[in-house]
């Protein structure tokens, strides 16, 4: 089973699932979720930390533990191996959707900032390559995108977008031929300029207010980094080169690392995919029950 029951990453809910939960089980799983061993509380602002734990006791101070801690998920990072394209039977669908997964550089990977812009010069903006070419081009979508969410171990490139069942299979293979060729590192000047700006913009954002502070702290110890790599990271993105991002896009092009996702009436569309490089192909049908 492609999306075990037993793997608390990987299920998802359905109708009958969620038809079966209780009050009762609502309950017991924020007893068991909501406790003091189970929370941290970040602050970020002008108040010391003397009066934040002066009012947090006052606030907090008999809360009591009621059972266990809950244990993290230890997500492992799975090896290469190959591309694995995923066929999603949705029966008498008016469109294909096309979901693109890759994992890329980690964190701590200097070439991160990189990488992050080279994604937006792929699909960030209205402009980009992918929406360019399959919407403005080939008419083939109303959108095109992509774009590069961090871990705490790795990141993930992920790229998508909803086609008409009569051309999907020249929207897939023209996805593919855009991002596949994304690793001959042939970012233009332009592209370049347009990416920095971005990039450079998004991690002002990352300590623009409080909330702000308190987010990014939380997330980059998550992951490994101390506070200092905020800084190292505004540096990066305002010196990033055309060769960075070229760089930067060829490591994010990899089959080995490659889920593809691909939800129609396989009816319709099977056929238009039979001659694709997909890698290896399984297929399974969308079960809201």
């Amino acid at each position: 089973d492609y999306f075990p029951a037993g793997d608390a990453v990987t299920r998802f809910a359905t109708v009958s699932s969620v038809k079966r939960v209780t009050a009762d089980d609502l309950r017991a799983e924020h007893r068991k979720a909501f406790q003091p061993q189970n929370t941290e509380i970040v602050s970020g602002g002008p108040i010391g930390t003397a009066d934040i734990r002066t009012e947090l006791n006052q606030a907090l101070g008999s809360w009591a533990n009621s059972g266990p801690p809950i244990t993290s998920l230890d997500p492992v990072v799975p090896a290469p191996r190959s591309m694995h394209t995923m066929l999603v039977d949705v029966p008498d669908a008016s469109q294909s959707q096309v979901l693109y997964f890759a994992s890329g550089p980690g964190p701590a990977d200097p070439g991160i900032v990189a990488a992050d812009s080279a994604a937006f010069v792929l699909g960030g903006a209205f402009t980009s390559r992918l929406n360019r070419s399959l919407r403005e081009e080939k008419g083939y979508t109303y959108g095109a995108s992509a774009g590069l969410s961090l871990g705490e171990q790795t990141s993930l490139l992920q790229a998508s977008t909803s086609v008409e069942q009569s051309v999907t299979g020249v929207a897939v293979a023209e996805f593919l031929r855009i991002i596949r060729g994304f690793d001959r590192g042939d970012v233009t000047p332009a592209e370049t300029a347009g990416a920095t700006a971005a990039t450079y913009s998004s991690s002002v954002g990352l300590v623009s207010t409080n909330a702000a502070l308190v987010y990014t702290f939380v997330a980059f110890r998550d992951r490994g980094l101390n506070w200092d790599q905020v800084g190292v990271r505004l540096d990066r993105a305002r010196s990033l080169t055309q060769v960075d991002l070229s760089n930067g896009a060829r490591a994010l092009v990899d089959d080995l690392r490659v889920t593809l996702v691909i939800a129609g009436d396989l009816a319709t569309v099977r056929g238009q995919l039979k001659d694709l490089d997909l890698g290896t192909v399984t297929e399974t049908t969308v079960n809201l029950g």
